[in-house]
């Protein structure tokens, strides 16, 4: 196991940075840490899909997603939402790497299912090495959530599952989904820890819906690796816990 964590950021949480995430991986960083940041687009690829006359829709949490799409999706997640996050990082004197185009080179996907996804990957195959370079020089690199397919072409990945593939591809120590709820949430209420026993019951019985299942199904994955921690909420450090063990 190493001293690793992976941070998911969905695209509303890269907006909504509090002083205490930037205080907390400041302390992680002092504790010599390596951490990876992994970022959605959510609401801002919507909106330039919507702007650029594209349909948008969603089906198991999956955004569907066209050939045409994807230029789209390539500039708001590298101009807008990877660039953002990294100059606000950058101001906070946090030592970041945007890897841009040169995270195609190292995460390859196949497709989920053409026919009823588009260009949506799954199956995702991580070269590490390049990651551990910049974690060795305490960079911390700056990932969106898009990798290439067998053929060459962009490919759109979930950002939760591209979180669980590189934890699992490097080891690390923890995993973080960050989103805009406290977590797991049954009846209103906070579900301060679930089992990966209890996920499917949890999703048969319409608890867990929406953009929730593939964080769900990504916590699941990472556990059942054996990364340490997984922690889904609206923060770095409370949220719901998914465990493996009793």
């Amino acid at each position: 196991m190493n001293k690793i964590i992976v941070i998911k950021m969905g695209g509303i949480a890269t907006k909504n940075i509090t002083p205490e995430t930037i205080q907390q991986l400041k302390i992680w960083i002092k504790q010599r840490y390596k951490i990876i940041i992994v970022h959605g687009g959510g609401k801002v690829i919507e909106e330039l899909l919507i702007n650029a006359g594209h349909t948008t829709i969603k089906k198991d949490g999956l955004r569907i997603t066209s050939q045409s799409d994807l230029p789209i999706i390539k500039e708001a997640l590298f101009n807008h939402v990877g660039a953002q996050l990294t100059a606000y990082l950058k101001k906070q004197n946090i030592a970041v790497n945007h890897l841009k185009e040169k995270q195609l080179s190292f995460i390859q996907a196949e497709y989920l299912n053409y026919k009823i996804y588009g260009s949506v990957g799954t199956s995702i195959q991580i070269n590490p090495n390049y990651i551990n370079d910049l974690l060795n020089k305490n960079n911390i690199p700056v990932l969106a959530s898009l990798g290439t397919h067998i053929n060459g072409e962009l490919i759109n990945i979930n950002a939760d599952h591209l979180a669980t593939a590189i934890a699992i591809s490097l080891k690390a120590q923890k995993l973080i989904l960050m989103t805009d709820v406290k977590g797991v949430l049954e009846n209103g209420k906070l579900i301060n820890r679930l089992h990966i026993n209890e996920v499917q019951t949890k999703i048969k019985e319409n608890i867990i819906t929406g953009g929730m299942i593939p964080k769900i199904e990504s916590a699941v994955d990472t556990v059942k690796s054996g990364v340490k921690k997984v922690i889904i909420g609206d923060n770095l450090l409370t949220g719901t816990v998914i465990e493996g063990n009793i």
